[in-house]
């Protein structure tokens, strides 16, 4: 029986570890899911037990083994966070009808992306409900959505700590090139990169996005030649304010053609590396999603699918695609 000291001390986050490991018998493979140290999983595991007062998992091979109290534990652990997830997400969509806005986090590649009409759509469906947008780097949103502070995610999934969330994908974006308007290219074909070997560019900072850089670095490369970096810009808009100034070319994801900027001509580049992309992802807290980060979720990803037949109450299927690959 467990003491009144012990129930005080006993939180749904050990719940939530046993529930994982009891499912995939493996210290090694639960830790890979959860994101965590193994050897910090089963500290985990051992205060749960010395919480409970009972050894719940058989250690003595290779592939662990619940124990007969851990087999009672799993039970009642697996109903306590039904409930609890039952309770937080009807308290949130409480919260959103009684005004709190749905925070959503995005990159600066999200801000010119073609997703007005799935936002449209869940103000159509969602009158009552206040959205309040936020930039931010992909790791800090991922951290924002575990800590609560944000409910739903924009950002490409590089370098980002997903334990926790669950995501779906929105598009994958390729590189074409910005150059100067007094540049000696034609705009009507498309050129070879190492064209541009003799020519400055302006890259992404690599403080900001490390892996654009990298893959920016790594495009001309492939091309046979080092660039000569110029200036680095931290956001698409001021690099094409830098190329417009004449200080370099600059890459540019392919949905950026359709922006004009004085100054500046836009290239699409012969040959493409289809290795070299950007996948761009709307991600939530997976175990607590409220019906409005669902609905949420649908009118983006029914935007990517059926971009011009967004309607009033249409509903679809979630494919759910969680860090565990399930």
């Amino acid at each position: 029986m467990i003491g009144a000291g012990r129930t005080m001390a006993l939180d749904t986050r050990l719940l939530e570890l046993f529930v994982v490991l009891a499912r995939q018998r493996s210290f090694t493979r639960a830790a890979e899911e959860l994101g965590m140290p193994q050897p910090h999983l089963s500290r985990l595991i051992r205060r749960l037990e010395d919480i409970v007062g009972a050894e719940l998992v058989d250690r003595s091979n290779r592939q662990i083994a619940l124990t007969p109290a851990g087999q009672a534990l799993l039970a009642e652990a697996q109903a306590v966070l039904d409930q609890v997830n039952l309770a937080v997400r009807r308290t949130a969509d409480a919260a959103h009808r009684e005004g709190r806005p749905l925070r959503i986090g995005y990159t600066g590649l999200y801000a010119d992306l073609p997703l007005h009409h799935g936002i449209l759509a869940f103000r159509e469906q969602h009158p009552e409900i206040a959205l309040e947008f936020r930039t931010a780097t992909g790791a800090e949103q991922a951290d924002w959505l575990r800590s609560g502070e944000l409910d739903v995610g924009l950002f490409q999934f590089i370098s980002c700590d997903l334990a926790g969330l669950a995501w779906n994908p929105l598009t994958r974006l390729s590189f074409v090139l910005a150059i100067p308007e007094d540049w000696p290219f034609p705009s009507d074909r498309p050129v070879e990169l190492a064209e541009l070997a003799d020519y400055p560019f302006v890259l992404s900072d690599p403080a900001l996005s490390p892996e654009i850089h990298d893959a920016q670095l790594a495009y001309c490369e492939s091309a046979g030649f080092r660039p000569r970096i110029a200036r680095l810009g931290r956001e698409r808009a001021e690099q094409m304010l830098l190329t417009a100034s004449g200080f370099g070319a600059c890459f540019l994801f392919e949905h950026a053609l359709r922006i004009r900027l004085d100054g500046v001509r836009q290239l699409v580049i012969a040959h493409p590396r289809e290795d070299i992309f950007a996948d761009c992802h709307i991600a939530w807290l997976a175990q607590r999603p409220t019906p409005a980060v669902l609905d949420f979720i649908a009118c983006l990803t029914r935007e990517r699918r059926r971009p011009q037949t967004v309607r009033r109450g249409d509903r679809f299927d979630l494919d759910w695609v969680r860090p565990d690959g399930r």
